[in-house]
C-alpha cells in the first residue's frame, strides 16, 4: 500500500512573503516515505520557517524629546531586544521623530498628495518629499513599534505631525478609505507621568492610546498591543530604578514583541 505525498509549493502572501501551499501528490510507494524522505521535508520546514523569520521588518518609531533620559524610549529599545530574539535575521528601522523633518501640512502638500505626480509643480513634488519616505518606510514593515510619552492627555504634536504625513488617500488608504496596510501588527508604549490604567483615576482622561488605535484601524492595523508605562515621575523623584519600572513591564514587551 503506498503512502501520499506532500510537496509544499509557495505563493504570495498577503504581505508579500512566501506562504506553504501543501499539495498531494499521487500515492507513492511506501519506500519513498520512509526515513530518509521525511528528514528532507523536515529541513524544508524548518528552513521555509527560517525564511519567513528572516523576512520579517520591524520599524521603530521614538517620539519623546527628552532622547537619552525618555523612558519610552528605553522601553522601545528593550521591545526591539525582544523581538531580534523572536525574529533572529529580522530587519530594523529606526525613525527618531526629533531627527526627522516633519512639515505641516500646507496648499502645496495637498496638491501633492491629491494630484496626479504629471500635473504636481515642483513645489508640491519637494512638499510630499517626506510623505513619499515615510509611507514607504511604514507600508515595508511588518511590525510597527511606536514609543511615546503623553502629552496633556494626548500625543506630542510631533507625532501628529507624522501621522498626519503617513495618512494618505491613494496610498496607505484607498479611496473608499479602507486601510492598505492589513496583516501588519503595531505596539503603543506610552510612557506618561500618572497612571491610566484600568481602575486608575485618570483612566478616562487617556486619548492618547484610544487615538492611536484609531488611526492604526484606519490604515488597517487591527492587530495593536498597548503598553501603558503610568507613574514614570516616581523614577525622576527616586521613589524607584528605571530597572524595577521596566521589570514591571517585561512581560508585556516581550509578548508584544512576539509573531
Amino acid at each position: 500500500m503506498g503512502h501520499r505525498l506532500f510537496v509544499s509549493s509557495y505563493r504570495a502572501g498577503p504581505r508579500g512573503h512566501p506562504v506553504r501551499e501543501r499539495q498531494a501528490h499521487a500515492d507513492s510507494p511506501k519506500t519513498i516515505a520512509g526515513p530518509a524522505v521525511r528528514l528532507v521535508v523536515n529541513r524544508l520546514v524548518e528552513y521555509s520557517k527560517g525564511v519567513e523569520r528572516s523576512m520579517s521588518a520591524l520599524l521603530a518609531i521614538d517620539v519623546s524629546p527628552r532622547l537619552e533620559n525618555s523612558v519610552s524610549r528605553k522601553l522601545t529599545a528593550k521591545f526591539i531586544e525582544h523581538w531580534q530574539s523572536a525574529h533572529p535575521g529580522g530587519k530594523i528601522v529606526r525613525r527618531d521623530l526629533m531627527k526627522t523633518r516633519l512639515p505641516f501640512i500646507d496648499l502645496s502638500w495637498l496638491g501633492g498628495a491629491f494630484m496626479p505626480a504629471e500635473q504636481q509643480s515642483p513645489e508640491m513634488k519637494e512638499a510630499i518629499r517626506a510623505s513619499d519616505e515615510l509611507t514607504a518606510e511604514l507600508m515595508a514593515a511588518d511590525h510597527i513599534v511606536i514609543g511615546t510619552p503623553m502629552f496633556n492627555f494626548s500625543i506630542p504634536a510631533v507625532l501628529k505631525a507624522y501621522i498626519d504625513q503617513i495618512v494618505r488617500v491613494g496610498v496607505t488608504v484607498t479611496t473608499q478609505y479602507e486601510g492598505r496596510l492589513r496583516g501588519k501588527k503595531a505596539t503603543v508604549i506610552l510612557a506618561s507621568g500618572s497612571a491610566y490604567t484600568s481602575g486608575a483615576k485618570l483612566e478616562q482622561c487617556n486619548s492618547a492610546s484610544t487615538y492611536l488605535k484609531l488611526i492604526l484601524g484606519f490604515l488597517g492595523i487591527t492587530d495593536v498591543a498597548v503598553v501603558l508605562a503610568g507613574k514614570t515621575l516616581d523614577i525622576d523623584a527616586g521613589q524607584t530604578t528605571f530597572a524595577d519600572f521596566a521589570a514591571q513591564l517585561e512581560e508585556q514587551l516581550a509578548d508584544a514583541a512576539k509573531v
